[in-house]
């Protein structure tokens, strides 16, 4: 985006991603890592085996250290949805029309980072 110029398009249509695990960024790629290497022991009474990141299905208790480390990711994340964004109103005409595509998950740290 850096290289076209201010005001040049009419529409957007984005699809970021979700902060699931983010193209090799620490995002939840730890996280994901450390809850399948638990359940997938024998000795694993754990039914689900295709586990979503924060769902605690089988991460145990969500302690007081879980939560700074996901607001840390949080921040990191509408961080970089900020800077993405600074970066597409620029080259958005005014009334350009934006849609951003988000999952119910982070679509909340999109709207805050735009």
């Amino acid at each position: 985006m850096k290289s076209l110029p201010t005001n040049y398009i009419s529409a957007s249509i984005t699809d970021p991603p979700y902060n699931y695990e983010f193209i090799g960024h620490k995002w939840n790629n730890p996280e994901i890592q450390r809850r399948l290497d638990k359940i997938n022991t024998k000795e694993s009474k754990t039914l689900v085996k295709n586990i979503p990141y924060g769902s605690g299905l089988a991460g145990g208790v969500r302690n007081k250290r879980w939560y700074e480390r996901n607001r840390e990711n949080i921040l990191d994340y509408e961080k970089w949805c900020f800077e993405w964004g600074q970066e597409l109103f620029r080259i958005c005409k005014p009334g350009a029309t934006v849609l951003v595509f988000n999952s119910t998950r982070t679509v909340a740290h999109i709207q805050v980072a735009l």
